[in-house]
């Protein structure tokens, strides 16, 4: 059974570091995911799929974490901090080692991710789950354990609350 949560690793890791933003506290988060399924393996019934079992442990574990559970600033905050940011033009292509397109592509990423700050800890879950990685409302509302019409309830709440 260890095998089997190893192979998920890199889903919990993603959806820590999403939801905790800092790398380390993401690593940490994963490592004491990994053992906590560990220690409760004996609990897994096959109810439901190994992964939703293992991917709610790593739900409850990562709304833990203070950072993760609460709003870490406002949407005015957000567009302050937006309007502060001076509006520069894009560099010279033949200035940059890497086409800027990608340059753009992982500033709307970092944009989305610290936008992401303005949701509590339940809407940025789902928010992620069904936006960033489309797991289905089957799935997600499993997971989050509430029904699919509540997922797709809470994850038009996060879309609205963002847009």
């Amino acid at each position: 059974m260890l095998f089997r949560s190893v192979r998920h690793q890199p889903w919990i890791f993603n959806l820590a570091v999403r939801m905790l933003l800092r790398r380390p506290d993401a690593e940490d988060a994963t490592q004491e995911v990994l053992l906590k399924a560990f220690q409760a393996i004996s609990t897994f019934r096959g109810e439901s799929q190994f992964r939703t079992w293992l991917y709610r442990i790593a739900v409850n574990h990562i709304l833990n974490f203070k950072k993760a559970s609460e709003s870490i600033c406002s949407f005015d905050d957000a567009a302050r901090g937006l309007q502060r940011t001076p509006d520069l033009d894009p560099p010279d292509p033949r200035t940059v080692p890497v086409p800027v397109e990608i340059l753009v592509e992982e500033t709307r990423i970092c944009c989305t991710m610290g936008t992401l700050l303005c949701l509590d800890g339940r809407q940025r879950l789902v928010f992620i789950l069904g936006e960033v990685f489309g797991v289905s409302d089957r799935v997600g509302a499993e997971i989050v354990d509430v029904t699919p019409v509540n997922f797709r309830q809470l994850l038009s709440r996060a879309r609205r609350d963002l847009y």
